[in-house]
């Protein structure tokens, strides 16, 4: 990891674990270190290095000039409800009350768990992150050796990189040049080193939203879920988890979705009560279990 890989990921890092409170520049260069100088000359080295960051990061970053200092927060989400639903939600959160255990309903329910102050990254991010960030600015290609679980062999992907996430783990959002697609990458899966190339001329363009997926069990989709749904359910559980139904019957519908994470995916799975059950495989099985038995012990522990 050369000097500006290790500056730029050790600043994701330590920007990350302060998201949503705001530090100063003093702050970030002592923490970070690799800012030497003159006061101009670093104030500059570390606005670029933001800047990198905000391309090809999940960040946005935000200056308080009074402060002389920076704040990390989420990017927006637009929310397009129909007017029943806002009112169903209306109606769920005064049943609920203020209480803390709402929370807890709401999770079982399929609601996100809660995160202070946002995604928080690992103190030390996955050493391929500033080979990435350092591509994407560059619109330069990566290829890299990638084996999805349940695979024999790793195969050799090449991709047009967009994005660095972290959502309990590091993923890339990319283009795959061969499938001519989008694809999510678990960084955590990628063996060997990176092999970047030549930069792309013209420079391709990355969409403007990247992490329109926001489920962590949705970043990728490494592995098949077999579901088994009530009928009356199945089409409206199919579209929510993004998956298809195989079989169609009076009594059961089976249904096969893709997801990259089985702790996350069980999660989720578990807001749809008796209406689900997983057949395959036995890890989500054992996660869904897991998730509900958790939930029953911190709801115990309330009363």
């Amino acid at each position: 990891m050369n000097e500006k890989h290790r500056r730029l990921t050790t600043l994701l890092a330590f920007l990350q674990r302060h998201r949503g409170a705001t530090v100063t520049r003093q702050q970030i260069t002592d923490a970070v270190g690799g800012y030497t100088g003159q006061d101009d000359a670093i104030r500059k080295k570390l606005q670029r290095d933001l800047q990198d960051l905000e391309t090809s990061c999940d960040l946005c970053v935000d200056f308080d000039p009074s402060l002389d200092g920076y704040r990390v927060r989420r990017r927006p989400l637009t929310l397009k409800l129909e007017p029943t639903e806002l009112a169903s939600l209306a109606i769920v959160a005064r049943m609920l009350g203020p209480e803390d255990r709402a929370g807890l309903y709401l999770e079982a329910m399929g609601a996100p768990e809660a995160i202070e102050p946002g995604v928080r990254a690992p103190v030390d991010p996955n050493p391929m992150v500033g080979e990435l960030i350092e591509a994407i600015i560059d619109a330069r290609t990566v290829s890299f050796s990638y084996r999805k679980p349940g695979a024999a062999r790793a195969a050799t992907r090449t991709v047009q990189p967009w994005k660095v996430i972290y959502r309990g783990g590091w993923y890339l959002a990319a283009f795959d040049t061969a499938r001519k697609a989008r694809r999510t990458f678990k960084l955590s899966r990628v063996s060997g080193e990176l092999t970047i190339g030549d930069p792309v001329r013209p420079r391709y363009e990355i969409p403007p939203i990247i992490d329109d997926i926001r489920e962590p069990w949705a970043l990728s989709d490494d592995a098949t879920a077999v579901l088994e749904a009530d009928p009356a359910e199945a089409v409206l559980i199919a579209r929510r988890v993004r998956g298809r139904i195989r079989d169609h019957g009076d009594d059961t519908t089976t249904i096969e979705a893709p997801y990259g994470d089985d702790a996350a995916f069980a999660g989720f799975l578990a807001g749809f009560g008796s209406s689900v059950t997983v057949l395959e495989p036995a890890s989500l099985r054992a996660a869904v279990v897991a998730h509900l038995r958790g939930l029953r012990e911190r709801l115990e522990e309330t009363r």
